[in-house]
């Protein structure tokens, strides 16, 4: 279905948890085929192709590659079970037995509650995705992570720490690969942040090369030469 015109999203499911979560989601955007969608915030151009996506924010002109996982459930490894047992009643809550179980053990219930919501074991702050991210196909995204602006998680990742603007990393876990452009290039890209530009202010932009692009853009952006993007919110 689309949204406002021209916000594409695959399922009336996603879309009712969207109105639920009161996700403010930038147009154009498009959302296909993802199993679970609760995101804050999703900067225009930017594109899922599945997966489960559970974050804070995510920018604009963001690539989703399918299958991906960003910030999934937790669990203790530190408690006598890692079942879902312990902690969900959303689960397990039409089960007599369970329901009477916790009714009797309110006191044990209520100290499991509490490590579930403790930094010791696990982190419980969304991940926070930035501006031109490409994340590749059946890659993890931790809770607790923030991806900067120009970064790619390379495919069948798993990313447990921060990664750096333009930074490409990759593996289990996910380390550093490269950097995508030269410092020099890559501070002018952070200066300007040209996605929050609108694209008319992005006319004749050589995006073949980073350099000569990142140069044209800083020089207009000295020079107030450029709009800010004011997009409509579904």
């Amino acid at each position: 279905m689309y949204a406002n015109g021209s916000t594409y999203i695959s399922s009336d499911k996603v879309h009712a948890a969207i109105i639920k979560n009161r996700s403010v989601i930038e147009n154009p955007c498009r959302i296909g085929d993802v199993k679970a969608f609760n995101v804050n915030y999703v900067g225009a151009y930017t594109f899922f192709r599945g997966g489960e996506i559970v974050a804070e924010s995510i920018g604009r002109f963001c690539s989703m590659a399918p299958n991906i996982s960003i910030g999934p459930v937790e669990h203790n490894p530190d408690l006598l079970t890692t079942s879902t047992f312990l902690n969900s009643e959303n689960a397990w809550g039409d089960s007599t037995e369970f329901c009477s179980y916790w009714e009797k053990n309110v006191g044990i219930w209520s100290k499991i509650k509490k490590t579930f919501t403790s930094d010791k074991f696990i982190n419980n702050s969304m991940p926070v995705i930035g501006s031109d991210v490409w994340i590749g196909q059946n890659s993890i995204i931790r809770r607790g992570v923030t991806i900067a602006d120009g970064a790619i998680v390379a495919a069948n990742s798993v990313v447990t720490k921060d990664v750096l603007p333009y930074e490409i990393v990759g593996g289990v876990p996910a380390i550093h690969i490269r950097y995508r452009f030269s410092q020099e290039t890559i501070n002018k890209l952070i200066e300007v942040k040209w996605w929050e530009w609108d694209l008319m202010s992005l006319n004749e932009v050589d995006w073949t090369d980073p350099p000569v692009a990142a140069e044209q853009l800083l020089v207009r952006y000295k020079n107030h030469n450029f709009k800010l993007a004011n997009y409509t919110t579904v």
